[in-house]
């Protein structure tokens, strides 16, 4: 039997335990070769036209948009999550959240392609794969 804790394993039991994990990020098992920016240089300023995160999302909230050309329909504001910090001002519009939707989901890593907002400043999501 290999006793060895993977990166994952342990992320996932420090989290089960302790409610966080301290060692490591459920992220950091997989591919980032694609990620320019991590949730920290976000949070700090840095200036990208499309900015690629491999985060995990770690809190969904849904909710129907009431006005405008998208009345009617879901959109969602995510908590995300990589080993540098949480971004808790992630927006999905309808379009994006109708194509991505299920991929959007606690405890699931993926890549996340988007903008900041020059008004508001929160990350606009564009697009998501699956890391």
């Amino acid at each position: 039997t290999n006793l060895d804790d993977t990166i994952e394993s342990l992320s996932k039991m420090e989290s089960e335990i302790l409610g966080l994990a301290l060692s490591c990020s459920l992220v950091e098992s997989c591919d980032l070769t694609s990620v320019n920016c991590n949730i920290a240089d976000y949070l700090n300023g840095k200036s990208l036209q499309c900015f690629v995160l491999g985060v995990e999302c770690k809190g969904v909230n849904v909710i129907t948009v009431k006005n405008g050309a998208s009345a009617g329909q879901e959109m969602a504001f995510l908590q995300l999550e990589d080993a540098s910090g949480q971004l808790d001002d992630c927006v999905v519009f309808s379009d994006e959240w109708a194509r991505f939707n299920y991929l959007l989901q606690p405890g699931n890593c993926v890549l996340i392609e988007g903008q900041r907002d020059r008004k508001k400043g929160s990350f606009i999501v564009k697009h998501v794969e699956q890391i």
